[in-house]
């Protein structure tokens, strides 16, 4: 049986530091989760929030947009402990895995080790991004924004860095929108009227407008091509430029529902982006 005082490698050390990890800031143990007969290691806060329905259909979703004909780069900018990114490793020449925080990295590095098309970075993806600036992406590229709040400011640096991509874009603002909370008021203007179920009209009226009021600013032209809505996030299959999903994609992706949760159990219309 290993012990803290074994005479360990490098890699064993590592793994009995995982198993025995109680990190306050986490608020439990450190768990294994399995996916797609790989195992994770996430905290007990993450693995609730991947069991509920916003988590799974974001796999799902991801599952489906990876089949896009290969990937030249997709940047994973809220990487956590490395689903996505191993979703994403299975059809893309590489893979950009950034965490910020440092317990996390270390957690995504075990997760992802192995996978010789993913680099996991712990970096600020605010800093990564201005750094990136001045290399212009290929056409074939893919940015996930996935925040637990809303990521304008990454968004805004995607478009610097990238006239034609695809991104997904997360949103976890519409909580306070349908709570009508008061942390969200400043935000935006009128936000009572979108309280409760009335939250996912706000995506369609002002959160898709904002983002491609952004996009007209910076002279790119954006397209939405699917969407879902939970209470508790949003989330944006977005086209820019030239770049287009192919036909595969599109159709598996109109197969999938729009409203989770709540939402699904209220009579919504679908959204109306023109």
């Amino acid at each position: 049986m290993l012990t803290k005082n074994s005479r360990l490698s490098s890699f064993q050390r590592e793994a009995l530091l995982i198993e025995d990890l109680d990190v306050k800031e986490f608020g439990g143990r450190v768990l294994k989760e399995e996916y797609d007969g790989r195992y994770f290691w996430v905290t007990n806060n993450a693995a609730r929030s991947s069991r509920s329905d916003a988590g799974i259909e974001k796999r799902i979703v991801n599952e489906i947009i990876v089949k896009n004909p290969k990937w030249h780069r997709i940047f994973d900018l809220y990487a956590g402990f490395g689903i996505s990114s191993y979703i994403f490793s299975k059809n893309s020449e590489k893979v950009v895995a950034l965490e910020r925080d440092p317990e996390t990295y270390l957690l995504l590095k075990r997760n992802l080790k192995g996978i010789a098309n993913v680099e996991p970075v712990n970096d600020d993806n605010v800093y990564y991004l201005e750094k990136c600036i001045e290399d212009k992406l290929e056409p074939n590229t893919l940015v996930d924004l996935d925040p637990f709040g809303g990521p304008e400011a990454q968004f805004l640096l995607t478009l610097e860095l990238m006239e034609h991509g695809a991104i997904l874009l997360t949103n976890g603002q519409i909580e306070g929108v349908y709570r009508n909370s008061i942390g969200i008021r400043h935000l935006y203007a009128w936000i009572d009227k979108y309280a409760g179920h009335k939250a996912t009209r706000w995506a369609e009226e002002v959160y898709f407008p904002r983002l491609r009021g952004f996009a007209e600013e910076k002279g790119r032209e954006l397209r939405l091509v699917h969407y879902y809505v939970h209470p508790t996030s949003l989330r944006f299959i977005l086209e820019l430029g030239s770049f287009e999903f192919s036909k595969e994609v599109k159709d598996e992706l109109s197969k999938r529902p729009h409203f989770l949760d709540w939402f699904q159990r209220v009579e919504q219309p679908g959204f109306s982006f023109e």
